[in-house]
């Protein structure tokens, strides 16, 4: 996921590292929390908590964000909440008046900068917590020290008509709550008059309840019949969605959250309260990078929803629509022009019509219709690279085509540009032999499960076998895959899905989670059996890479991906490294399969009390295999995980570069300072302020009118640490508007760098100034 800034592009900003948990330093004393009472250990449990205060990242008490609410509730030793943007998990652990919490796995959601650092604050504040107090209905959290890291007060039930409820999961009939992108989208609304109203996904629904004390029965839906192919799954979550609502009979609501139940007592919905997911959906939305902007769309027909008035467009280049980054759109209707804007929240679209001219285009034109329909539009779908916009009670479909086959406007894609004999490894004594091969590209397609799969043309070392018809599943195997390549592919088929594990990679990269969670990492490519969820990954860290190495910069687990819960075993277990050659161009992805002597090599080899555990509580039984795992060391596995570190870093490429400064020139489009990114400077005309890093250590620079150099000292690949030391520079007086002293000074300061996979940004960071320059590769 991208943070959108006002410069109009994306880049990235430190503290959207996904899973990031800021390690805090201990916080200036406060004043003392009230006594403990001996009840303080029921009134703790059971309850939903709702912070009033937490310590910053500067150890200050200040009050949470008004849009971004956190929680936390304790139960049975397990914790549970809302960090603003993601829900967690994870353990604690009562003793008289201490407790200790140990945060587990997050969701992977990306929001704006403030709630991402308020995030990433306020799961350190609960990771120094040692002691409690609960008073007048207030919960007062403490370290080690005695400073309060956090207060909260008892959150207040919501009616269950008081406010619209976004789906978190629901079960699907088969043992467990599921969840999805898909299940982001879908609403309910229950009604004084006792109609429930939303939205499933794809389609709108409605449906008669009744309501007695806690106990609720929901009649039989009526919805809409469209058919959507994104989200991804959507059609599947949104009938598993309906059928889960048919069997709901009771209900509870703590806090912000309603949990629905069937006879049997199962949980078979979850909610969160609109309030607090429109706050997470308009944040992903300020950041998240569309698959419709920044294209010019050509209408190609109108599809009337009972194929009476269907209309076929003769001329489609008469008829378009561009939706910028911005939140503007343009549009050409025959021989009429105009703009307005759009607002855009997952896959709802809505347009605001803005000036247009009003001329008379002729009796067989389509410009009155093509607005008319523009002004009905509530929602998208992207399906084999068409837009279908959706018109409200459901009047119909605009179809549109990409104009001229094209992709994101001003786009450059990479390819593949390195060749096998270019690449050398040391296996370091692994029992297979290694060989380097050019794989064709594989169009996007989705399979009769629904998973997609696609890669463009790339390289694969295999190992054992030569040719990759050959290979098994599971078997060792490092992918070199273009980046650009790779996400324009799944771009042009409407998926966002590779973009947001991309960045995943890249902020994991950047800087790993202290402690590092031992589920929920991305991985790629999902061609080798990357589906559902990452519910395992242990030994978290980095791998060793020589000075030489393609690739400084990723990070490697031991773990596993499933697409439902079943026990750890050998079988299932690999070696996994994600991340980037130093160029930002290629992603670089290897498996190897290891096992220990810790883990049974098959389900049939599981103790009868593990068995009996995983099927009473898979959760906790897979935690506690982790929690195992994680204790070994490093040669406890076969083969070490030392000898595969040094297998990824002896990667090396013939020309590839040794960081990601060099080989480009680099534009200046302005300085953003402060935790929420504001922008300080935005330069307006970027080829007027340049600068280039050369192999030799010398970096040359224009500044406007004036031009200079100086020399460099870097380490690391897509990021590192940088250090610039001024030399002869002309210091001209280029007019009052010139920021050319304030780029030339700038560099004094900067010591880090790091760049955005495919290499198109590079961020240039001055810690002491809490500022950061924003380059474009020209």
């Amino acid at each position: 996921m991208l943070t959108k800034s006002s410069f109009g592009i994306a880049f990235p900003l430190v503290s959207f590292v996904l899973l990031l948990l800021l390690v805090a330093c201990a916080p200036p004393s406060n004043s003392e929390p009230p006594k403990r009472s001996a009840s303080d250990a029921q009134l703790l449990e059971g309850t939903l908590w709702v912070a009033e205060s937490y310590i910053d990242a500067q150890g200050e008490l200040v009050a949470p964000l008004a849009d971004a609410k956190l929680t936390l509730e304790f139960n049975g030793g397990q914790i549970a909440g809302n960090a603003g943007c993601n829900r967690f998990g994870g353990t604690y652990v009562l003793d008289g008046d201490s407790l200790t919490i140990e945060i587990g796995p997050l969701t992977m959601m990306a929001c704006a900068e403030p709630v991402m650092e308020q995030e990433n604050a306020y799961l350190a504040a609960l990771g120094q917590v040692a002691a409690y107090a609960v008073e007048d209905d207030r919960l007062t959290l403490t370290n080690a020290e005695g400073a309060i890291v956090a207060r909260f007060v008892v959150a207040s039930p919501l009616a269950l008509t008081e406010v619209s409820w976004q789906l978190i999961s629901y079960n699907n009939n088969k043992g467990g709550l599921v969840s999805s992108r898909a299940t982001e989208l879908i609403t309910a609304q229950f009604g004084e008059d006792g109609k429930l109203t939303g939205f499933a996904g794809c389609n709108n629904y409605s449906a008669e309840y009744e309501v007695d004390g806690d106990s609720i029965k929901i009649g039989p839906a009526a919805s809409t019949r469209k058919m959507c192919a994104e989200p991804e799954g959507v059609m599947e979550d949104e009938a598993g969605y309906l059928a889960a609502l048919a069997r709901v009979a009771t209900f509870e609501i703590k806090g912000d959250e309603l949990t629905m139940y069937d006879a049997e007592g199962t949980r078979t919905l979850v909610f969160r309260a609109a309030l607090q997911a429109e706050a997470d959906n308009e944040a992903v939305g300020a950041s998240a990078p569309s698959v419709i902007t920044g294209i010019t769309w050509e209408w190609v027909a109108f599809q009337d929803q009972a194929d009476e008035n269907n209309i076929e467009v003769d001329e489609p280049g008469k008829y378009t629509l561009l939706l910028n980054d911005d939140g503007s759109y343009a549009v050409q209707a025959d021989c009429n022009q105009g703009k307005g804007e759009y607002a855009l929240q997952g896959a709802e679209l809505q347009f605001q019509p803005g000036p247009i001219t009003r001329a008379a285009c002729g009796e067989d034109s389509l410009d009155q219709f093509f607005l008319q329909r523009l002004s009905e539009v509530v929602s998208y779908v992207v399906e084999d690279g068409k837009l279908f916009l959706n018109l409200k009670a459901d009047a119909g479909n605009m179809v549109f085509r990409k104009a001229d086959s094209q992709s994101k406007a001003g786009e450059t894609v990479q390819g593949l540009d390195i060749e096998p004999d270019q690449i050398s490894l040391d296996a370091l004594g692994l029992p297979l032999s290694w060989v380097p091969v050019i794989v064709p590209a594989q169009p996007y397609t989705k399979t009769d499960a629904a998973v997609p799969y696609g890669m463009p043309e790339h390289i694969e070392i295999l190992f054992g076998v030569t040719d990759p018809a050959e290979r098994q599943p599971n078997d060792p195997i490092m992918y070199i895959i273009p980046v650009k390549a790779y996400q324009k592919m799944w771009e042009d088929a409407g998926n966002e899905g590779i973009i947001r594990n991309m960045v995943g990679v890249a902020s994991l990269s950047y800087q790993l989670p202290s402690p590092p969670p031992t589920s929920g990492y991305p991985g790629m490519p999902p061609e080798e059996g990357i589906v559902g969820f990452n519910d395992v990954a242990v030994h978290v860290g980095r791998a060793e890479s020589a000075e030489n190495s393609a690739v400084k910069n990723g990070f490697r687990f031991v773990g596993r991906w499933a697409s439902e819960p079943t026990p750890v075993t050998n079988a299932d277990m690999r070696y996994v490294f994600q991340g980037y050659t130093n160029d930002g161009e290629y992603l670089v992805a290897f498996f190897y399969p290891v096992s220990t002597d810790a883990l049974p090599d098959s389900p049939d080899a599981i103790s009868q009390d593990d068995l009996a555990l995983f099927n009473s509580d898979p959760i906790t039984q897979t935690m506690q295999v982790a929690e195992t795992l994680n204790g070994l060391d490093a040669s406890d596995w076969r083969p070490d995980l030392t000898t595969l570190d040094k297998v990824v870093g002896s990667l090396q490429i013939e020309g590839m570069a040794s960081n990601g400064l060099v080989g480009r020139t680099w534009q200046w489009l302005g300085t953003v300072a402060g935790a929420d990114g504001e922008v300080r400077t935005r330069v307006a005309d970027p080829a007027s302020y340049t600068l280039m890093f050369g192999e030799d250590g010398a970096y040359q620079f224009i500044a406007d009118c004036n031009s200079g150099q100086g020399e460099y000292d870097v380490e690391g690949g897509i990021i590192g640490a940088v250090t610039m030391r001024s030399g002869p520079a002309t210091l001209a007086e280029c007019g009052e508007d010139s920021l050319s002293q304030e780029m030339i000074l700038s560099f004094e300061s900067v010591t880090s760098y790091r760049m955005l996979p495919g290499a198109e940004f590079l961020e240039l960071v001055m810690p002491a100034e809490g500022a950061v320059t924003v380059w474009r590769a020209q």
